[in-house]
């Protein structure tokens, strides 16, 4: 018995995430930049997506990944957990396509699913 509830536990929620992707609502993955309304959408987060386009902009001017993260700690800034920045962090910020609007999950794709915060990248 308790076999079948974890299987079925397992597919509502496979189908209610992929319900929510669809449908490019929050699936439970924060993003700096960015918040969830009341319907489940990502808006734009007006505190933090100035530190996202920041992030943005100084690696098209060439600044070291290390530096930017520095500059950033220096600062009191901290990631959507609370953490400093590493180079990995800014490396997973700088190829989220959702920065662009394209709202991503799987294998769905969704162009204007997302608040567009860098005008082209990549």
């Amino acid at each position: 018995m308790a076999e079948f509830y974890s299987k079925q536990l397992r597919q509502n929620v496979v189908r209610r995430m992929r319900y929510n992707a669809e449908n490019a609502l929050y699936n439970g993955h924060k993003m700096l930049g960015y918040k969830v309304d009341d319907t489940k959408h990502y808006i734009k987060d007006e505190a933090t997506a100035p530190v996202a386009r920041y992030i943005f902009k100084q690696y098209a001017d060439v600044k070291p990944l290390t530096e930017i993260a520095d500059e950033l700690n220096a600062q009191g800034v901290r990631t959507v957990h609370g953490r400093e920045f590493k180079v990995n962090s800014l490396r997973h910020i700088l190829k989220n396509k959702a920065y662009t609007d394209v709202y991503e999950y799987s294998d769905i794709k969704i162009k204007d699913g997302m608040p567009r915060l860098v005008l082209l990248w990549m």
